[in-house]
């Protein structure tokens, strides 16, 4: 018979004794005294069984279930009777197990209160329950008993687990963020930092970045850390507040920093945690919006200013042409209207220079080659900018094409030579390049912000004394100038500026104090050029005519100018003060206009709704627009800007009627066709 077998027979044995002597004790005196074990055994029993812990009593070594509590039981979904016919062997995984065989071969009551480890139990679904077992052997009768206190750690295991699983996943996005993340000491010194925050420092390892002074090597201004230190310690968290820092090699950075105070239970701060996001970037491309958003603004009130100014300078000219006219050869008044005329002539100069600023200039965009434009313009710039600079030239191999307005283009590189004279007064050098470059969408800079596609890049360098930045920021707005007083208008840049971006292209400037200056110019290409020849203009008088011409134009001055101008020609003339005037005019004389003269900007009705009115009661209507704005710019308002009859202002008596009869003179088989439509 095993050893199981024979506790079983022993502990039969003793029952029945203790039944039998229960029973005799009831006639006998130490009958209190039995009832009082029974009473504690049966508490005990109770407890056990309420406990949520498995117990297990057990033979050793073989493990044998000599007794368990009913949690066990509940638990491992097994009945009493199938516990007890089994060892904790049977039930268990056998390699975790194994600590419990040793010590059950080698161990001796009292050597050791209890010994505990981690174990899976098998239920009676054969699912297995991890479990952590504490066993303390005791003898009893000299017998040596093993008691096994065991607890389902499932729920420590699934906590673990989640645990192991979010320290995993918060490593991978401390090591895998773009961000900076860091803690560091009060004091100053880095605690852990990720790949990030040391690649963004420009520095070679964690451990390299452990041992810099971040007071000294990271901070452009120690005081900014002062400054936010004192915050952080007073609100024990600061979010998105920006700093400016540095990188090993010395390059200053932008941070947007949020960072947490780490405190002991005592309540003082022992660490920052934190993480920092590269702004450098961002904040720069929002300094050039910024100065972009400025620049269009100066340049509509540049526009704005320079229209309503050529509405007056008509005026002058206009009215001093006739006058002019009308005094005999040998007059003395007439030096006096030349003078006039010259002053107003020099004005109209200036509303031009605006009017580029503000891109709303008149051009005439041709496919042209720019290092032909250059060269044309290279034997000029030897005489503008002296002997004492020298010229070198660094054209592309093959032609590099755009759609551009020649004599603009020339204007341009004439400004930006002579602002390189003015800046090289002891001499030097001035270089000018051309080549084919990718836009990527990255181009950008003060005058806005590239689109892909190929451009035209010329480069205009010198040698001269160079810009600081606060110069450069303010460089191509209207009036700025850093010549002595009578030296500069301050428009030569601007007047670049509108004619770059007027030709849809881009502008920007690098330039350091003593180190020169270099003016970036991007226009977009195009496959081909054309010859351009230069317009002559006819040295005939304009003619006259006996037309009638309505002229809508919301000045009461240029009204009369051009009713004098056109009616000292023969031509028959009815003026409108606004759109609607000019509609409700031509609808009543419509069967005897030959043309309308119609201002752009005018109240009630634009030129431009004047215009479609017209058309919608004659398409064959002439239309000749007086404004100061361009083609393109009346294109934006929805009129065919490829066909239209245009003249700028200020305009000059005879260039209007030169103008006038260039367009009458045109064929009459619209007016044919439209008499047709009306008989």
């Amino acid at each position: 018979m095993d050893e199981h077998s024979d506790t079983d027979s022993s502990l039969d044995s003793l029952r029945e004794k203790i039944i039998g002597l229960g029973e005799r004790s009831i006639r006998k005196s130490y009958y209190p005294e039995l009832q009082q074990k029974l009473g504690e055994l049966q508490r005990f029993r109770a407890l056990l069984d309420q406990s949520n812990d498995m117990v297990f009593l057990l033979q050793v070594p073989s493990a044998g279930i000599i007794d368990v509590n009913e949690s066990a039981c509940r638990q491992l979904r097994y009945t009493r009777d199938a516990l007890l016919a089994c060892s904790l062997y049977d039930i268990s995984d056998e390699k975790t197990l194994a600590p419990l065989k040793l010590l059950f071969k080698d161990g001796q009551a009292g050597v050791l209160d209890s010994e505990t480890f981690d174990a899976l139990l098998c239920g009676s679904d054969n699912s297995l329950v991890p479990v952590e077992i504490a066993v303390k052997l005791v003898a009893f009768a000299g017998a040596l008993y093993a008691v096994a206190s065991v607890r389902d750690i499932s729920e420590r295991r699934s906590a673990e687990a989640a645990l192991r699983e979010s320290e995993e996943k918060y490593r991978t996005l401390f090591e895998e963020s773009r961000d900076a993340i860091f803690m560091s000491t009060p004091e100053g010194k880095y605690l852990d930092i990720n790949p990030a925050g040391v690649e963004l420092l420009g520095y070679s390892s964690k451990e390299e970045m452990l041992s810099v002074d971040i007071d000294k090597d990271i901070y452009v201004d120690p005081a900014d850390r002062a400054r936010f230190k004192a915050l952080l310690d007073s609100n024990g968290f600061v979010k998105d507040y920006e700093i400016e820092m540095k990188r090993k090699d010395g390059k200053k950075m932008t941070f947007l920093s949020t960072v947490t105070a780490v405190r002991n239970e005592a309540g003082e701060i022992i660490a920052y945690r934190g993480i920092r996001r590269d702004i450098t970037e961002h904040k720069r491309l929002e300094q050039e919006l910024r100065q972009a958003q400025k620049m269009e603004a100066v340049g509509q009130l540049a526009g704005g200013i320079a229209h309503d100014f050529n509405n007056i300078l008509t005026a002058i000219m206009g009215y001093g042409s006739l006058l002019h006219m009308k005094l005999s050869s040998d007059s003395p008044l007439r030096a006096y209207i030349a003078q006039i005329l010259e002053s107003a002539g020099k004005a109209a100069e200036v509303t031009h220079s605006l009017l580029a600023f503000s891109r709303k200039q008149i051009m005439n965009p041709r496919a042209v080659d720019i290092n032909e434009i250059i060269r044309r313009v290279e034997r000029l710039l030897t005489r503008l900018i002296g002997e004492d600079i020298e010229i070198y030239t660094e054209l592309a191999d093959e032609p590099v094409c755009c759609m551009a307005d020649s004599g603009q283009i020339e204007q341009v590189l004439m400004n930006l030579a002579t602002n390189a004279r003015d800046a090289m007064p002891s001499g030097g050098k001035l270089h000018i390049r051309t080549q084919l470059v990718k836009g990527d969408g990255a181009l950008n800079g003060p005058a806005g912000f590239g689109k892909s596609g190929t451009y035209v890049l010329i480069s205009v360098s010198d040698t001269g004394m160079g810009m600081t930045k606060e110069t450069v920021e303010k460089i191509f707005e209207p009036f700025f100038t850093t010549k002595e007083t009578g030296k500069g208008t301050g428009l030569g840049l601007a007047m670049a500026y509108g004619i770059i971006r007027q030709h849809d292209g881009y502008i920007d400037v690098n330039s350091e104090p003593g180190k020169g200056t270099t003016f970036n110019i991007y226009l977009p290409a195009t496959s081909a050029h054309e010859d351009v020849c230069a317009w002559a203009a006819t040295e005939n008088p304009p003619r006259g005519g006996a037309e009638t011409i309505l002229v809508a134009e919301d000045d009461e001055k240029l009204r009369n100018l051009f009713k004098i101008v056109l009616s000292q020609r023969g031509y028959e003339v009815l003026l409108a003060r606004d759109g609607e005037k000019a509609i409700s005019m031509y609808m009543k004389n419509r069967d005897r206009i030959g043309l309308v003269i119609v201002d752009l900007v005018m109240p009630k009705k634009s030129g431009g709704e004047v215009y479609d009115e017209i058309k919608k009661i004659n398409p064959y209507v002439k239309v000749l627009f007086c404004s100061g704005y361009t083609a393109d710019f009346i294109g934006r308002g929805g009129i065919p800007a490829d066909n239209i009859n245009l003249i700028t202002k200020p305009v000059a008596p005879n260039i209007l009627l030169e103008k006038v009869r260039d367009i009458l003179d045109g064929s009459d088989e619209n007016l044919a066709r439209f008499s047709e439509q009306n008989t």
